[in-house]
């Protein structure tokens, strides 16, 4: 009776490390659902406010972490005698909740030209605004203003501009997992967001597994190029099977149930 007992513990402990899930697991997520929006991309775009025309162009870059870096250029003019042009840098935040993305920055550079008649160098252009993500439109709308001071004058500039969002952008995106290793109930590996432009991010897995029950829980953590994000995934299943997902990306929060 003892040897039995024993070689049947053994056989049930194999058969639940068996079950233990290792491979590739893959999960998509779309607009409709649970979308991830990257503003990272060139805009340029003219407007006119106040008796003067802006040409303005921008290349934004968002962070995992939703930091927003970049450069700008802007050439404010009234068709006669004040042309000013600005080459700004660009920081900032992006942040989104409940589908709504928003973002705060600060456009500080040199400027040049002639303002009033008077031609000017070495001037300082200091800026700030506010972007919107119209998700219907699919477009980037910048409110902001620009303070220029050069030679003891000083100007004021302001502007909205609208831009459309880089062609075919979509806020689908896909998480790939690869769990490569158990030690008894933990759960390693690495993982993958890959955004709708073919942007990716990577992750450094931990978890848990409870063969009991089937219930796996799994915490990203960003690497390389994803520092400052991160998921937590909760799985049920050998197949792994997502019940809820909370993730942190580009600024924004999801909190999701299947």
């Amino acid at each position: 009776m003892k040897r039995f007992f024993v070689l049947l513990f053994a056989l049930s402990a194999g058969s639940a490390m068996a079950q233990v899930p290792i491979g590739t697991f893959t999960y998509v997520f779309t607009n409709a659902t649970a979308a991830l929006w990257d503003p990272t991309g060139t805009y340029t775009t003219t407007n006119t406010a106040d008796g003067f025309t802006d040409y303005a162009s921008s290349d934004i870059i968002v962070a995992a972490n939703g930091a927003l870096s970049g450069e700008r250029t802007d050439e404010f003019t009234n068709g006669s005698d004040t042309t000013v042009d600005i080459d700004g840098t660009l920081t900032g935040k992006v942040s989104g909740k409940g589908g709504a993305v928003t973002g705060k920055l600060t456009d500080n550079g040199p400027a040049s030209g002639v303002y009033q008649g008077h031609s000017f160098t070495g001037g300082i252009a200091k800026g700030s605004a506010t972007e919107t993500l119209d998700l219907g439109a699919l477009t980037l709308i910048t409110a902001g203003s620009w303070k220029v001071s050069a030679d003891h004058r000083s100007a004021s500039f302001r502007g909205t501009e609208t831009n459309a969002l880089p062609a075919g952008i979509s806020g689908d995106w896909t998480l790939e997992t690869d769990i490569t290793s158990t030690n008894a109930d933990k759960l390693a590996g690495t993982g993958t967001v890959t955004l709708h432009s073919g942007r990716a991010f990577t992750y450094e897995i931990t978890g848990t597994y409870k063969p009991t029950t089937g219930l796996a829980k799994l915490t990203l953590i960003g690497a390389t190029n994803a520092f400052g994000s991160g998921l937590s995934l909760t799985t049920t299943g050998t197949n792994m099977d997502w019940q809820s997902l909370k993730v942190k990306l580009l600024g924004q929060s999801l909190k999701l149930q299947n």
